[in-house]
């Protein structure tokens, strides 16, 4: 069989990166597995990466050699899961990009931070008001929706 820097054609991987959507409608989401089709076919990505076919994509994804793995990832980062609904309990935060954080916010975590500060401190989370997902620490979030109403006000 054809391989691209240790991929085999055919191969089932596990996409590892910050999610991703495109124009296209297709998008990458982290520890979605998907299959080798080919080496990468965009300029940016020849030599860099391979063609991987997404179940929920229409048509194959250029991804990063970097980005993949050939075993599945975890799916639990400190007792937070992939998918999971979580709200954010810390003080709000603008950023410099146009992204917030407001106290009381749901948003779902995509992944295991990324960000060099919050490397195995927190996750990753797309709250549903922002452009692209936020790292946030642990202890600024909870897995239950915390109370709306605080000492009777």
């Amino acid at each position: 069989p054809k391989v691209f820097n240790g991929f085999r054609l055919g191969q089932t991987v596990w996409f590892t990166g910050e999610a991703h959507s495109f124009d296209s409608g297709n998008r990458l989401t982290n520890g979605s597995s998907g299959e080798v089709l080919g080496p990468a076919t965009s300029e940016e990505a020849v030599g860099k990466g391979v063609l991987v076919q997404f179940p929920y994509n229409k048509v194959a994804v250029n991804v990063y050699y970097h980005e993949l793995s050939q075993e599945e990832p975890p799916k639990v980062f400190n007792g937070f899961r992939l998918g999971q609904t979580v709200w954010f309990t810390g003080e709000a935060h603008s950023f410099d990009s146009g992204n917030r954080l407001t106290n009381g916010s749901s948003g779902e975590v995509l992944g295991p931070a990324t960000s060099e500060e919050a490397v195995g401190k927190g996750v990753l989370v797309q709250f549903p008001y922002n452009k692209v997902a936020v790292n946030v620490y642990y202890h600024e979030l909870s897995q239950e929706e915390p109370p709306k109403v605080f000492n009777g006000f």
